[in-house]
Order: C-alpha cells, then structure tokens, then sequence
C-alpha cells in the first residue's frame, strides 16, 4: 500500500518547488517469512521537498522514517530514519 500527498508553492516566491508527504505499507508472504525468518510487515513514513535552484538544477532532501524494518536472518532492527538528498541536472 502506498499512499502520498505532494504540494507545490509552499513558500511565496518559491512557486515551483514541492513538498511532498508519503506513507508505505509493506507485508511479506508466509512461505517467505518462514524461509528467511523475517517480520511480516513494514512501515515507511517520508517527507521531501524538492527545490528548483535554476531552470535546470533542483535540490531535493528527503527523510524516511522505517518501522520495524525486514529482519534479516532473523534479527531484531530498531527502527531506522534515512536522510538524503537528490540532486537532479536536466539538459
């Protein structure tokens, strides 16, 4: 399942960049969470906004929140908070 909501203009002056909310469920199937051991289900929350710096280069940070992330192996993983950022070139 996933769901989002993106906005764009936020901020005055700002018209063509967009700010963007979204959500990620996951689930795994039986025959494969008995053969590798694994949760059955996941969860990811993410926030962005993309920048247009000029006509051809945006910026984009985003941050994920995942919950109960896959078990690898079996083991138990705190949940996990990703930060990155995209950069985008268009010519």
């Amino acid at each position: 399942l996933n769901a989002g909501l993106l906005y764009t203009g936020l901020i005055p002056n700002r018209d063509e960049d967009v700010v963007g909310i979204g959500y990620t469920h996951a689930e795994v199937s039986g025959d494969w969470k008995s053969s590798m051991g694994t949760g059955s289900s996941e969860e990811a929350f993410e926030f962005k906004y993309a920048a247009r710096i000029t006509p051809w280069w945006s910026l984009e940070p985003f941050a994920q929140l995942i919950v109960n992330p896959g078990r690898p192996n079996g083991r138990d993983l705190n949940n996990v908070l990703v930060l990155g950022m995209i950069s985008s070139i268009s010519f």
